[in-house]
């Protein structure tokens, strides 16, 4: 079992690089990507309220 998360077409604009006057700076980079959490970080042994973070 493995817990996941998917980002899907997260827009980021950093400030990446130096653009001529020629050339066509993006207003923003989409980004796609899995992020796999060991379950060990994400499950509990018990439902207890002492275990649960927000």
């Amino acid at each position: 079992m493995n817990s996941m998360i998917d980002l899907k077409k997260l827009e980021l604009t950093p400030s990446l690089g130096i653009y001529g006057p020629d050339n066509v700076a993006p207003d923003a980079h989409l980004l796609d990507r899995r992020l796999t959490i060991d379950p060990s970080l994400t499950l509990i042994n018990a439902d207890r309220m002492n275990q649960v973070f927000d």
